[in-house]
């Protein structure tokens, strides 16, 4: 089974095909709706002040159309959601409540799957398997089993059909991309290079082996950070559309009532998870890059469980020491470095914009720098750095957006354990010892004069 292919893609989009296809007529349909009901309040609607409350509504409504048209668009919506310099900040934030889950496969069409990838029935595999799945999202299903030995495990399993659906829809939106572009509706290379980024996240996502590789990746990055569980891969019931991991149960890092009884240190849980995830990006370079809380959770001696390892972020040493530059930069309010560190970053994509991009990044270090840095928090770091990019025309790296959309999520769950959590006071004492131990001493300084 192979990877993206933007050819195939088109091929899976025919015409010829798309015709006989009632998906297709399905999704035509929720478009004229839509397109039409645009229409209607363009024609109807009252003169008003401010685009802002208008901008939200139309979010909204976006929203709500991408999840009639189904689970390649929802993720779709997800994807250019931490693309910030690509929409407006409401638009962003909108589609960044899209909800990826679906109604469950019948359990027939279930045991159709994992025969075909393991070459045998479930019954024939495991000791006992539920039909009923624990939880159901757009890309599979997980339902839980026992082995021949007695050990309890969870078993995900991918929707039938669904590569070729995505690549039919994924053809379908590069057709819609290049006749934007013939009928002079922007840059149709750019919004074909977003769409093959998006498609070769999207079935990277649909292999199991590489879910199951990156899983045993993460438990190697962590291995010197016991407070943090990933499930085990049981590679013999494993294949590209069935992964079997270790079942770890635990409670749900946003269910405070539940952690609380359980005598959990909630603002020692929020340590926990930021010192967890700057291992992962500072010094192993590849981390979870989908901190929600439906994939955290907590055990019964307080440990962080991790789950669910289709989706992951990667830093390059050289990348990794950019940004250390950028810190450091910000810390001494030296625009000029940090200008430099943004083009090491590919922010910046032209050397000669360097000298009025420190200019424009001035202020926003001044203003950084006349705060307490407790109170400096990573949403309004993100707000700021969209400003710059919207008004300045600049690059947002995908590896660096991933980056920021991860950092908001997991500030967003460590404020729900803490409410007065600050993600500059959390991650101090990690990043002090990591730039000691890189024998990087200007950060260290930098790091002890910004918190004096």
């Amino acid at each position: 089974m192979a990877g993206y292919d933007p050819a195939a893609a088109d091929r899976a989009a025919a015409f010829a095909t798309l015709v006989r296809d009632r998906r297709f007529w399905r999704t035509i349909a929720v478009l004229s709706r839509f397109f039409l009901g645009a229409a209607w309040r363009e024609l109807t609607a009252r003169p008003r002040k401010g685009g802002r409350a208008g901008t939200g509504a139309r979010a909204a409504r976006i929203r709500r159309l991408l999840t009639d048209l189904g689970p390649t668009y929802v993720k779709l919506g997800q994807f250019v959601s931490a693309r910030r310099d690509l929409l407006p900040a409401e638009a962003a934030d909108e589609l960044a409540l899209l909800q990826d889950s679906l109604p469950p496969v019948d359990p027939p069409l279930v045991g159709s799957v994992i025969k075909a990838e393991l070459g045998r029935e479930a019954g024939e595999l495991f000791a006992s398997f539920e039909p009923e799945p624990l939880a159901s999202a757009s890309i599979g299903q997980v339902h839980r089993a026992r082995l021949a030995d007695g050990r309890p495990v969870v078993v995900k399993v991918q929707r039938p059909g669904l590569r070729r659906m995505i690549l039919q829809d994924l053809g379908c939106l590069r057709l819609c991309a290049k006749l934007g572009g013939r009928m002079g509706r922007g840059d149709p290379g750019r919004w074909l290079a977003l769409l093959d980024e998006f498609g070769r996240t999207l079935m990277g996502e649909t292999d199991y082996l590489e879910e199951g590789r990156n899983a045993d990746r993460l438990r190697r990055v962590l291995r010197h950070y016991p407070q943090a569980r990933i499930p085990r891969v049981f590679w013999r019931l494993t294949g590209r559309r069935v992964i079997t991991m270790e079942y770890i149960p635990g409670t749900k890092i946003d269910d405070l009532p539940a952690l609380s009884a359980a005598g959990v240190n909630l603002r020692a849980l929020a340590q926990r998870l930021i010192d967890c995830y700057l291992e992962q990006v500072v010094c192993g370079g590849f981390y979870h890059g989908d901190p929600h809380p439906g994939n955290l959770a907590v055990d019964g001696s307080g440990n962080l469980i991790i789950y669910d390892f289709g989706v992951v972020g990667r830093l390059s040493e050289f990348e990794r020491q950019a940004l250390a530059g950028a810190v450091e930069a910000v810390c001494r309010r030296d625009a000029g470095e940090l200008s430099a560190c943004l083009f090491r970053l590919g922010v910046l994509t032209d050397a000669d914009y360097r000298e009025p991009a420190a200019r424009a990044l001035a202020p926003l270090i001044a203003y950084y720098g006349g705060q307490d840095v407790l109170s400096v928090d990573f949403s309004q770091i993100e707000a700021d750095v969209d400003a710059l990019i919207a008004g300045r025309a600049l690059a947002m790296p995908p590896a660096l957006a991933y980056l920021l959309r991860t950092g908001s999520s997991l500030e967003g769950v460590a404020r729900t354990l803490r409410p007065n959590f600050s993600f500059a006071r959390a991650a101090r004492p990690f990043l002090t010892r990591w730039a000691i131990e890189r024998g990087i001493l200007g950060l260290t300084s930098a790091l002890e004069a910004a918190f004096k």
